[in-house]
Order: C-alpha cells, then sequence, then structure tokens
C-alpha cells in the first residue's frame, strides 16, 4: 500500500544559504566602512504604489473590528526617501518585496531588494561604488568587475538601427514589424519602444561584463529621475504669475518676464548652484518657446538653441527640454501627453552641433567662416522642420 511522500526538504541548499550570508556580511561590511546607514521601513503601508507599470500585493486586516485594504510594498524607496527629507544622510537597506501578477523567470512575486542613496552623489559617483559593491561580492567567484556605460539611444541603435529619442511612431511601428513583433499598440509611442527595449536590446546586454544604461529618455521616468537642477526649474519657472495684475485674470501675460527677478530672489535665498539657478532662469524665461518649437521660424529656434549654448553645452539644452516637458504634463489628466517638441529639439541640437567649421569650402575665411556656419544650420533646421509639418 503505497502513500504520497509529504517532501518537507526547503528547495534553497545549505551551500547558498551560507553563501547568501555571507554576501549580506560583505554589503553590510562595505556601507560601514563608508558610513552609510542601515535602516528598517515597515514593508505594509495604506497606499499602493504609483508606478503604472507595477502591482502591488493587497493585504486584508482589520483595525478596531473594521477590515482595511493595505499593500505590500513594491521597493522600500517613498519610506527610505521619507527619511532623507528628514535628514538621515545615506541610508540603505536589505529587504524584502513584492509585486503582485509577476512571476517567470526572471521575476518572482517576492524577493529581496537591496537600496540605497546616497546624498550629493553625481551618477558617476553612484556608478563607481556600485563598481566597487560588485567586487566586493563578486570578484572571489567572478574576477574583476569592469563594467561598461552605454547610452539608452546607443544600445538601441547598435541593435536595432534606430534613434529611440528621435524616432517618429511610423519608424518605430516599422521596425516592430520587421523584428517580427507584430502587435498594435495605437499610439502608444512608448509602448513601442518598450516592448523594442524589452524583446531586443535588454536581453542582448550584460552578457560579458556588467552594464550602466544611461540617458533614459525623459518620457519613460516613473518617478522623479530627473536631475535636480531640472526638478529645480520646474518647481520655480512659473513663479511670475503671481505677479500677475489683478485686471489680467485669467491669462499670464508676460509671466514668463515677470518671473526672472522672484526666480533669481529664490535661487540667491537658497544659496543654489550656479547650474542650477542658471537652468531655472533659463526655464522661466524661455519654456513658453519651447512649447511652441513645432512652429517657431528656423533662425527663431536657432537663436533659442545659442541661449542654450548647444554648440558647448548639449547637456543643457537636454535638461531644458525636460524641464519644459514636465510643464507640460504637469496638470491633472495631461500626465501621458504627446510632447513631440522634445524629440524635435533634441533632433535639431544633433543636427546643428554636426555642422562645422571643417565642412566648409576652403576658401571662406575669418568672420565669414561664423556667417555661413549661422546660415547653414538655419537652413538644416528649416529642412528638418519641414519634415514635421
Amino acid at each position: 500500500m503505497s502513500q504520497d511522500v509529504i517532501h518537507y526538504q526547503p528547495t534553497c541548499d545549505l551551500k547558498a544559504m551560507r553563501a547568501r550570508a555571507q554576501m549580506y556580511s560583505q554589503i553590510r561590511q562595505f556601507f560601514a566602512e563608508r558610513e552609510v546607514l542601515e535602516v528598517e521601513t515597515p514593508i505594509l503601508s495604506q497606499a499602493g504604489v504609483t508606478d503604472v507599470h507595477l502591482a502591488s500585493v493587497q493585504a486584508q486586516r482589520h483595525l478596531q473590528g473594521k477590515q482595511q485594504t493595505h499593500y505590500l510594498q513594491t521597493s522600500p524607496e517613498f519610506a527610505m526617501k521619507r527619511l532623507l527629507a528628514s535628514g538621515s544622510g545615506p541610508i540603505y537597506q536589505i529587504c524584502k518585496v513584492f509585486r503582485d501578477d509577476e512571476h517567470g523567470r526572471k521575476h518572482n512575486s517576492e524577493f529581496t531588494m537591496l537600496e540605497w542613496y546616497r546624498p550629493n552623489f553625481s551618477l558617476k559617483d553612484l556608478m563607481f561604488e556600485v563598481t566597487d559593491l560588485l567586487n566586493v561580492t563578486l570578484k572571489q567567484r567572478f574576477g574583476e568587475v569592469r563594467p561598461t556605460i552605454l547610452s539608452y539611444k546607443h544600445a538601441f541603435m547598435d541593435r536595432l538601427d534606430l534613434n529611440p529619442l528621435q524616432a517618429s511612431l511610423k519608424e518605430l511601428k516599422d521596425c516592430c514589424n520587421r523584428v517580427g513583433l507584430n502587435l498594435d499598440l495605437g499610439d502608444d509611442r512608448l509602448g513601442y519602444i518598450d516592448l523594442l527595449f524589452s524583446h531586443f536590446v535588454e536581453p542582448s546586454l550584460g552578457f560579458d561584463t556588467p552594464v550602466f544604461l544611461t540617458d533614459f529618455p525623459p518620457e519613460l521616468a516613473s518617478l522623479a529621475n530627473y536631475a535636480l537642477d531640472v526638478r529645480f526649474a520646474v518647481l520655480v519657472h512659473d513663479l511670475g504669475k503671481a505677479l500677475t495684475p489683478v485686471d489680467e485674470l485669467p491669462r499670464h501675460i508676460m509671466h514668463e518676464e515677470r518671473g526672472v527677478k522672484p526666480v533669481t530672489e529664490v535661487c540667491e535665498r537658497l544659496k543654489v548652484p550656479t547650474q542650477m539657478k542658471q537652468l531655472a532662469i533659463t526655464v522661466c524665461k524661455e519654456h513658453l518657446k519651447c512649447h511652441q518649437a513645432l512652429t517657431l521660424k528656423p533662425g527663431t529656434l536657432w537663436r533659442l538653441l545659442q541661449r542654450l549654448d548647444v554648440l558647448r553645452r548639449p547637456e543643457r539644452v537636454e535638461a531644458f527640454v525636460q524641464a519644459c516637458e514636465c510643464d507640460s504634463r504637469g496638470r491633472l489628466g495631461l500626465e501621458d501627453r504627446e510632447y513631440p517638441q522634445s524629440a524635435y529639439i533634441l533632433k535639431v541640437m544633433d543636427v546643428v552641433r554636426n555642422i562645422k567649421a571643417q565642412d566648409l569650402p576652403a576658401d571662406i575665411k575669418g568672420p565669414d567662416i561664423g556667417e555661413m556656419l549661422i546660415e547653414r544650420r538655419i537652413h538644416a533646421i528649416g529642412e528638418l522642420k519641414a519634415q514635421y509639418s
């Protein structure tokens, strides 16, 4: 007479548990040596996550006899940022997190997450620290870890010969059809980008060495993935509306010029860094021109880019566009609004930066060089604009 055997043994063997314990010990020692404080925050919350791509696991509980729905954390981000805002300084946490409706080769509904925050760290500082941590925890098994740095744009171009920052909706659809992703996502441009990334770009990364993927499209930011100077500019750029004369309301005529003084005073009072102050003032003065970019004359757009120092500081143009896009989507119900001005201005930036003095006829000398460069750049903007008409 046979009986079903009930197996009580865990699926994780003792060797793996010891390796995990050793790794946790190494992580804690790593952060302790760098004076990063280990914290512990609640995993049960009254509210779910705001990220539309994540689903929270619900938990039913009773408070004073009344049933309430609470949610298990998808990450400790919100709770840890409350600590940061209260002056905690650098912090880290190793904790359990939960994602509903996720189970497969890459995901489980429950898993362990290491999350840490480093106030005043630049992106490069953080990449260096991640590399150091990988070498502490993985070097014995895999040898020295030397990650590579690759931009989101170039990862796409290397794999699919497509620039996702500038590609039109039609180009994205055509690319999906070419590689066999025959799904109809309507006019969801970001959906097509994410589909291509998850099925063709991401699987090609990280085989030989870890990869830092940088410069994600602003549209894909789920919470506050913009630089601090961009977020500050968005916060203060409309201060001029507070100075609108009563007889002009509800319109805010010339609020952008009127706002320069209060924005400057706020920056000086808070002693914000020069770069942050410059961007805040620029966004205040110029954000309406960014919104109108598709209708601006080529010469007008070129002069705007000149004021943004496009030839020497392209990153400033990118930050400016990000702030203006946030402004465009910053009202209830407009969060998913299309903002084609972003891709257009960035494409214009690439075009004008690729027109160089060495490409001019050899007989052009002196001041004529500058004049011809301007003429060619404005002409190139006009040709590009015609494609968007």
